[in-house]
């Protein structure tokens, strides 16, 4: 976990002790509204952390795809906090986080399977995949429709975004009735 202070185009990421320190005196001066969102944020995160690499998930832990994080940015001159769930990797493609890209086996995905050389010189010349080099001779093998095949979507998307917009307007709801009520 993180926190990032902004102010006049200067940034600070705090980690470890001094984080420990500063989540403290932030804690004692947040209010109700950021704890609530904050509490929420920790509930997608982790949710997102356990399906990540979850059935519904990618299935090759590469290293990669990032941790899912909260983190709370303070603008100083503003008096804003925010409050965000997303990806802890920090490669860019496009000017987006490279997680932003990794999503679930669309409707025509399909993978490599070993095969025998007759179901290979059977099987359609296009669905014909390498040969691979085992000894003590070749394994040939064949394109496969991917039993994993879903619907392509990504998982930031599925995993963190929808699930942290549904969250803020129940709590958005919530906080309008309590208002409506006392106000």
């Amino acid at each position: 976990m993180s926190v990032r202070f902004v102010a006049d185009g200067a940034e600070v990421t705090l980690d470890d002790g001094l984080l420990d320190f500063v989540q403290s005196a932030l804690a004692a001066t947040m209010t109700a509204t950021a704890k609530v969102l904050r509490e929420n944020a920790e509930q997608v995160a982790k949710d997102a952390r356990r399906d990540w690499y979850g059935p519904d998930g990618v299935k090759r832990k590469t290293g990669l795809s990032g941790d899912i994080q909260v983190r709370e940015t303070i603008d100083i001159i503003k008096g804003e906090i925010t409050v965000s769930v997303g990806s802890t990797d920090r490669r860019r493609a496009g000017g987006k986080p490279v997680p932003l890209f990794v999503h679930r086996p669309g409707r025509t995905s399909t993978v490599l399977q070993k095969t025998t050389p007759e179901v290979y010189f059977s099987t359609p010349e296009v669905m014909r995949g390498p040969w691979l080099p085992t000894t003590p001779k070749k394994t040939p093998q064949i394109f496969i429709r991917n039993p994993n095949a879903s619907d392509g979507k990504k998982l930031i998307e599925v995993l963190v975004k929808a699930p942290m917009r549904k969250r803020t307007r129940a709590m958005v709801r919530g906080i309008s009735e309590e208002l409506r009520r006392n106000g």
